[in-house]
C-alpha cells in the first residue's frame, strides 16, 4: 500500500506551534490598532474629564488666584480640542527662593554622605540634577517658566502616553500574554491611571511649587512628570504579567 510517509510528531508540533505564534501575532496587531483608534477617539472625553475634575479639585482647595482655563491643543488642525490647565500666579524668584533651592541642594548633597550607598547616590543625583535647572534662572540666562505652560506640557505628555500606550503594551505585555481578557484588563488599568491621575498631578505640582517656588519647576517636571508616568506604566505592566497562571 503506497502513500506519503507520515510526518514525525515533533514536526507536527513545531508546525502547530508556528501557526499558534502567527495567530497570537495577528491578534496582538489587531488589538493594538483597535486600542490606538479608541485612544484617539476618546481624547475629547479625556479632556472634558480633566476639565471637570480640575474645576472640582480647585473648588476644594480654595486657593486665592487659582483658576482653570483652556488652551487649544492643536490650534491649526483641531482648534476645538481644548486642553484644560491650571492658572496660578507665582511671584518672580527672589533671594529667598534662590537660598531655598541652591542652599538646600548643597546641604542635601553634603548630608547624603550619612546615608547608605544606594540612597546616597540617589539623593546626590537629585541635587546634581536640580542645580543646572536652577542656575540659568538665577544667573538671568533664562526666565522662570509659568505654571500654565508647565501644566500644558504635562497635559500634552500625558495625552501622548495615553495614545501610545497600546504600542508599549504590544511590545511588552501582549508579547507574553495570550488571553484577550487579561490583555484588555492590563490596558484598562494603565489607561485609567493615566486619565485619573492627571488632575491630582497638576494640583500636586502647584502645592509643591507654592512651597519651593518656581525655580523648582524644571526639576519637578523631569522627576514627577513623564518620568513618573513611565515608572507607573512599567510597574502596572509588570504586575499584569504576574496575572498569568503557571503551567500545570
Amino acid at each position: 500500500m503506497s502513500g506519503k510517509p507520515e510526518k514525525p510528531a515533533s514536526q507536527r508540533r513545531l508546525r502547530d506551534l508556528a501557526r499558534l505564534h502567527w495567530q497570537i501575532l495577528v491578534e496582538s496587531a489587531l488589538l493594538t490598532v483597535a486600542l490606538l483608534l479608541f485612544g484617539l477617539m476618546t481624547v475629547p472625553a479625556v479632556l472634558g474629564f480633566w476639565d471637570g475634575s480640575l474645576a472640582a479639585l480647585a473648588g476644594l482647595l480654595e486657593r486665592p488666584g487659582l483658576s482653570i482655563a483652556s488652551m487649544p491643543l492643536l490650534s491649526y488642525w483641531l482648534p476645538e480640542l481644548l486642553l484644560p490647565v491650571a492658572e496660578y500666579p507665582m511671584p518672580a524668584p527672589d533671594h529667598h527662593d534662590w537660598l531655598i533651592n541652591i542652599g538646600g541642594s548643597v546641604m542635601l548633597f553634603l548630608l547624603a554622605g550619612l546615608l547608605p550607598a544606594t540612597r546616597r547616590t540617589l539623593l546626590r543625583g537629585l541635587c546634581i540634577l536640580h542645580l543646572p535647572c536652577v542656575l540659568p534662572v538665577v544667573l538671568g540666562v533664562s526666565p522662570a517658566g509659568s505654571f500654565t505652560s508647565h501644566c500644558a506640557a504635562l497635559g500634552v505628555m500625558t495625552l501622548l502616553a495615553i495614545v501610545a500606550l497600546p504600542l508599549f503594551l504590544a511590545l511588552t505585555h501582549f508579547a507574553v500574554e495570550t488571553v484577550l481578557a487579561r490583555r484588555l484588563a492590563a490596558w484598562l488599568v494603565t489607561y485609567g491611571y493615566l486619565v485619573a491621575a492627571q488632575p491630582f498631578k497638576l494640583l500636586g505640582h502647584m502645592l509643591i511649587l507654592d512651597l519651593l517656588g518656581p525655580l523648582a519647576m524644571p526639576t519637578l517636571f523631569l522627576l514627577f512628570g513623564p518620568a513618573l508616568d513611565v515608572l507607573a506604566i512599567t510597574a502596572i505592566t509588570a504586575w499584569a504579567m504576574s496575572w498569568r497562571r503557571p503551567p500545570e
